[in-house]
This record gives C-alpha cells, structure tokens and sequence, in this order.
C-alpha cells in the first residue's frame, strides 16, 4: 500500500499577443516609455523581490512594464494572496 502522499504539477504557458502599435495616444505611454528607459538596465522582477523567490520571473520575456494592474487574459494564474498583499 502506498501511503497518502502529495505532488507538485507545474504548467508552463506560452501566451501570444498580436503585434500592436505602441499604445502613444495613452495620457500615460510618455512617464512609462522615461521609466522604462530610466531603469532597464537595472531591472528585477518586482513580484520575485517581494517574494523572495525568482523563480517565476522570466526576464527574457517580461510583462510589460506598464501593466500595473492584471490583464483580462492573465487573471486565472494570479495568485489572490500574493495580489491582495500588495
């Protein structure tokens, strides 16, 4: 008999967006576009920061720097207690 035991089941999704236009009619794309070129060079991932853990960052491919809030698409893999936190 095997005892009761746990295991972890990890899914990794590619997700595609659709080429876009920088999005410069936004009241905001002008303090986004200086930040990003302000502090790219020293970018970490703000969520593996304040977890202490990188292991979900992807700095290859990162969210977009000005997503502050969750995309529609991106809303079932947000963790509520870690969102909730912050």
């Amino acid at each position: 008999m095997v005892p009761t035991h746990e295991q972890v089941v990890t899914h990794r999704y590619v997700v595609h967006y659709p080429e876009h236009p920088a999005r410069e009619d936004d009241p905001h794309y002008r303090d986004f576009e200086a930040y990003r070129k302000r502090t790219k060079a020293d970018a970490v991932c703000a969520l593996g920061a304040a977890r202490g853990d990188f292991s979900e960052c992807d700095l290859e491919r990162p969210l977009e720097l000005h997503h502050a809030h969750v995309e529609f698409s991106l809303q079932n893999g947000v963790d509520i207690k870690w969102l909730e936190r912050d």
